[in-house]
């Protein structure tokens, strides 16, 4: 689920990014926005496939839970470093939202 929301917003993003008009000087930063917003969308998919190679090559059960939860700490660092953020740029985020 939280895949999945992290999917739609990066799509929302790039939409945004895609019908913005904006002067040429800006270009480098624009890119800089999309490239960011698509390895945003392809990590879920590839953290996906990770986690099925490697728990397919797993024999035992605590070494797939202990997958799972190193998984699950990578796929949420993006979430915790934005949590350091002062309040102001989070509610501004909030807004383009």
């Amino acid at each position: 689920m939280n895949l999945y929301e992290i999917m739609v917003s990066s799509q929302k993003m790039l939409t945004y990014l895609k019908r913005m008009k904006g002067n040429k000087k800006n270009l480098k930063g624009r890119f800089i926005n999309i490239l960011l917003c698509s390895m945003r969308m392809v990590h879920p998919i590839l953290l996906l496939i990770t986690l099925i190679i490697t728990n397919g090559q797993e024999e035992k059960f605590s070494m797939i839970i202990k997958s799972f939860v190193t998984l699950s700490m990578i796929a949420t660092v993006d979430q915790k470093f934005v949590a350091t953020f002062p309040p102001s740029v989070r509610e501004n985020a909030k807004k383009i939202n």
